[in-house]
């Protein structure tokens, strides 16, 4: 078992399934609707044993005593309802049938990117991980080359701003209108950016329009600046990120702070 949790790919889904359960006992205890995430969770739970079972492959032999001595779930003569018939160990844990839609980004030897498609719940944990892997797009923002797309990033991260952590209404006003405009022109402004990274840049405008609306008492403007993150989200296929479902809490306690986190995880380190 310490073998398998060394694997970043595998510790990458169990962090993926343990968002996804916890957000469906919160939708679970409000009475909200389940489908989405329920369905969510299977995936994730899917890949998991799937990567399970290609990191534990190599290494798992059996004695050739055991491949060859049948074994019997429990003698006949004590009760006839114990299923009897002979099973020749070892034991597949999947039917060959199950694992023809493994695809190549369930490697094992390195965490792998978002793929378009995929049921994936993105949270701070994850992004956090994926920004220390050397193979991810997040990690590519401190090389010493910087990607063709930073100049398109730094753009957007110029249009977005600094979070703020002004609460006058002033500046929470001038907030909503700034999230409202940068969730209109999603589309052209994240143009040729990795998956990734859009999905780090929306979760933290979620996080921002998250905390204007319980600070700002007529917030309207931020109502369509969240429709239009969830329109982009799911038209580009990114994975879900908590700000963006109505029954999401803050994974740091606060929605700034979760806002300043993401904010953290798309910009470059200063030399």
């Amino acid at each position: 078992m310490a073998a398998l949790l060394d694997d970043p790919r595998i510790r990458d889904l169990l962090r993926q399934a343990d968002a996804a359960d916890a957000l469906l006992e919160t939708l679970s205890a409000q009475g909200g609707d389940t489908v989405d995430v329920r369905a969510t969770l299977d995936a994730v739970l899917r890949d998991l044993g799937q990567a399970v079972w290609r990191s534990a492959r190599p290494s798992a032999e059996l004695p050739e005593s055991s491949a060859a001595e049948p074994t019997r779930a429990r003698d006949a003569d004590t009760d006839e309802r114990w299923y009897t018939e002979e099973v020749d160990l070892p034991l597949r844990l999947f039917d060959p049938g199950d694992l023809a839609e493994v695809a190549e980004d369930l490697r094992t030897d390195e965490v792998t990117e978002m793929q378009p498609g995929s049921f994936r719940i993105e949270s701070l944990d994850s992004a956090e991980l994926r920004r220390r892997d050397s193979v991810s797009a997040l990690a590519a923002l401190d090389s010493e080359s910087a990607p063709e797309w930073a100049g398109t990033l730094k753009a957007m991260r110029e249009l977005m701003g600094a979070p703020s952590t002004d609460e006058s209404t002033a500046a929470l006003e001038q907030e909503a209108a700034q999230l409202q405009w940068c969730a209109s022109n999603l589309e052209p402004q994240l143009q040729g950016l990795p998956d990734v990274i859009c999905s780090a840049v929306v979760a933290g405008l979620g996080c921002r329009v998250r905390r204007v609306s319980l600070l700002l008492e007529d917030a309207l403007g931020t109502e369509l600046a969240m429709k239009r993150l969830r329109e982009y989200r799911v038209a580009r296929q990114l994975p879900m990120v908590v700000a963006l479902s109505d029954a999401g809490r803050p994974e740091r306690g606060a929605w700034i702070r979760d806002a300043l986190a993401w904010w953290a995880l798309i910009s470059p380190e200063e030399p």
